[in-house]
């Protein structure tokens, strides 16, 4: 509605302008409010929800729908900030960091924990674990090489390595293996070793595969027979020899 000011007559008439002016500006404002956020108007109070003192009531009658909306926060990802630092912009109070986590990232956290989880080794329980019959049954369908002196040092280290492939092959654990050796030394060499642990009661007990292999290359791979091995292989010469003669002497001798 136009207001139309005019010279008031009296002090009754120049405040009854005042109130007019009063209320056309409170309309004009309401007006724009209602204009900006039409989905957030503000619900006006009655008479009859007037307080007796002539207040409105408290806030906590409207509703959340009734209040005018908070500016949304805008959530900027690393890349952003980065972007953001080179060109020397600042930050607003509306935009917060929001780290942001790609798929690929989180397949790989998965597959990680499956593999963690389901391919770690396991141990075996105790009622799982293999027993020395088992040990020993398992060994014997390998059938490895007997082991008796015959005079020539060479099948000493050939028989200590063929136990060793075929320990390795079945995962045979240390404890073991000086039992399975032991079922393989015949002859002379069945009669030392009682005689050797005979003498010494209370070692045999710890004797380890190490102990075992440092025990009968001592007796029947001595020191001077390397030595002499050593020497013919620093003057091995082909002569005569094939190519294929030089070769297998060659290949044996380098063993020592």
């Amino acid at each position: 509605a136009e207001v139309r000011l005019e010279r008031p007559e009296s002090m009754h008439a120049a405040m009854e302008v005042a109130r007019r002016r009063e209320d056309h500006l409170v309309a004009t404002r309401r007006g724009r409010a209602d204009a900006r956020y039409p989905e957030t108007r503000r619900a006006q109070p009655d008479a009859s929800d007037m307080v007796p003192s002539g207040r409105p009531p408290d806030n906590s009658r409207l509703t959340n729908s009734a209040r005018p909306p908070r500016s949304e926060v805008k959530h900027l990802t690393l890349d952003e900030i980065k972007r953001r630092r080179e060109k020397g912009l600042c930050f607003k109070c509306e935009e917060r960091f929001t780290p942001v986590i790609s798929q690929n990232v989180i397949m790989y956290s998965i597959m990680l924990n499956f593999l963690n989880v389901h391919m770690s080794p396991r141990r075996e329980p105790d009622h799982l674990a293999p027993t020395q019959a088992t040990v020993v049954a398992q060994f014997r369908d390998y059938h490895a090489e007997k082991f008796s002196w015959q005079g020539d040092p060479r099948i000493v280290d050939e028989w200590i390595q063929g136990l060793e492939f075929i320990f390795e092959v079945m995962d045979c654990p240390d404890r073991y293996r000086v039992i399975c050796a032991q079922l393989q030394l015949t002859g002379d060499a069945r009669l030392w070793w009682n005689v050797y642990w005979s003498m010494r009661p209370g070692e045999k007990p710890g004797c380890t595969w190490d102990m075992l292999k440092e025990l009968v290359s001592e007796k029947y791979y001595p020191s001077y027979y390397r030595a002499e091995m050593e020497h013919q292989f620093l003057s091995l010469q082909q002569g005569t020899r094939t190519v294929d003669e030089y070769e297998r002497e060659f290949t044996r001798l380098a063993a020592f």
